[in-house]
């Protein structure tokens, strides 16, 4: 596991996105490598700008399928050694919260973000508008902030996004 030393602190934008921003420990990860890791990479580099840590593992063991998790930088994704791979499986995001102990944030989407809802861990996640799992349970009380994005457009069309979240902060 890595941990970087924590660096000074930045003020942002008010109400919820505020109080999340104050956090310490961060973990990235996307079940959509295909369309979202560019997004989540941008993410990752702002909260290091901020100096906020963000929490990468070695890659151990192999998931109920036999396929090892694996990572991008400072975003946990499916892997088959070769190739990022397209999943809703909670179970790799377990591994990882196993190692890692305390976290104070997850930012996820699908089944990454539901690992940490599960076990209490505030979340922010991408929610595709045709799954609506992340907002149920965030409507039973669940801490998760949801995103309403489609999860399946060109890597290059979450630059605007992330560009638009930068500017609120």
């Amino acid at each position: 596991m890595h941990r970087s030393r924590p660096h000074g602190r930045r003020s942002c934008g008010g109400g919820r996105v505020h109080s999340v921003y104050r956090r310490v420990w961060f973990i990235f990860g996307t079940g959509h490598p295909g369309a979202l890791l560019t997004y989540y990479l941008g993410l990752a580099r702002w909260v290091d700008e901020w100096g906020r840590e963000v929490l990468v593992t070695e890659v151990r063991g192999r998931d109920e399928q036999d396929l090892p998790l694996d990572w991008m930088g400072q975003v946990s994704v499916m892997g088959d050694g070769a190739s990022m791979l397209h999943t809703h499986d909670p179970a790799p995001m377990w591994r990882i919260l196993e190692q890692v102990g305390t976290v104070d944030l997850m930012v996820a989407d699908h089944g990454f973000a539901g690992a940490a809802v599960a076990v209490d861990i505030p979340a922010v996640a991408i929610m595709d508008t045709n799954d609506p799992a992340l907002a149920v349970v965030a409507g039973r009380g669940a801490e998760v902030t949801g995103i309403s994005m489609d999860d399946n457009r060109p890597l290059n069309s979450y630059t605007v996004a992330l560009e638009v979240l930068k500017t609120r902060r």
